[in-house]
């Protein structure tokens, strides 16, 4: 495998983008809020830390709470969660040639090892 291929990383950013219908409505409604400070970040704005927190009222203190050790803290329990909680349900794409995670349930080729695979019959 690539020596910057990360399988745990690679794993929480699978799940997380393509599961998180599993998580709990109190967990969506953080992921969204960590979904907020990643798009702020990718267009350059302060780090999460230095960031206004956008949330008020009734939701104000589970997301303060949930995002205590930081939203990649949060990312990485509930992903580990998903996969205990919900394991037979999720089928994890590997490439064949590497094993490593795909980028998407329905991919066809693998970005770090440039593999190809045809479509499953």
């Amino acid at each position: 495998m690539n020596a910057g291929y990360d399988e745990e990383e690679a794993l929480a950013l699978y799940v997380w983008q393509h599961f998180r219908h599993l998580l709990s409505e109190s967990e969506q409604i953080v992921a969204t809020v960590v979904d907020f400070f990643d798009e702020r970040r990718r267009a350059g704005f302060p780090a999460f830390s230095d960031a206004i927190m956008p949330v008020d009222g009734k939701y104000a203190e589970l997301v303060i709470t949930s995002l205590a050790d930081g939203p990649e803290a949060f990312r990485t329990c509930v992903t580990r969660k998903i996969l205990s909680d919900h394991g037979s349900e999720i089928w994890i794409n590997r490439c064949p040639a590497c094993t490593s995670v795909a980028s998407a349930p329905n991919s066809l080729h693998r970005v770090w090892c440039g593999h190809s695979w045809p479509e499953k019959a």
